[in-house]
């Protein structure tokens, strides 16, 4: 209740108590986290090498060593993360890469009681771009689930854009 967390380049994910002001844990991720997300019950951190990190907050306090899950980005290999969301009931995720993409995946145990994800929509998120040497997409910088209503998401991209997607109907609204 009374704590914050910090990522740092130096890969490390920290705890720190707000009462004490002190660091109460620190985590070694193995790689550099470029984003990171949580919610009441887990937290989700995109690295460097497209992995997905998973850790239940429960685990971060009560072990010494909490385990942790990693996954590869639903968007695969070289799909450098810039942002990563949970929507309001923690059973899906967003993230957003450099290279224009947008997804959206749904979070579940399987029957090992590991967590993994299905892909619901990928989106190229905002406009292609010429320049003398390549075509490209500019990146999606910052993704988010609308906080009331779960099936509507926000893309901020690289062209200055704020976009708005109905997941129900998979879509642009605007």
């Amino acid at each position: 209740e009374n704590v914050i967390a910090s990522l740092s380049y130096d890969r490390t994910l920290k705890i720190w108590d707000l009462r004490q002001a002190e660091q109460v844990l620190s985590f070694d991720l193995k790689q550099k986290p470029f984003c990171s997300t949580a919610n009441q019950t887990q937290v989700l951190i995109g690295l460097d090498n497209e992995q997905l990190i998973f850790l239940d907050w429960k685990d971060l306090f009560e072990q010494k060593n909490p385990t942790k899950q990693c996954l590869l980005s639903p968007l695969g290999e070289g799909s450098t993360l810039l942002s990563i969301s949970f929507n309001i009931e923690g059973d899906k995720c967003a993230v957003a890469t450099h290279n224009g993409l947008a997804n959206v995946s749904s979070i579940f145990k399987g029957p090992d009681g590991k967590i993994r994800l299905k892909n619901e929509i990928t989106v190229r998120g905002h406009q292609t771009y010429k320049d003398k040497m390549r075509d490209g997409l500019y990146p999606v910088h910052s993704i988010g689930f609308h906080p009331a209503s779960t099936h509507f998401l926000y893309t901020v991209g690289g062209d200055g854009r704020i976009k708005f997607w109905d997941l129900n109907v998979k879509k642009l609204i605007v």
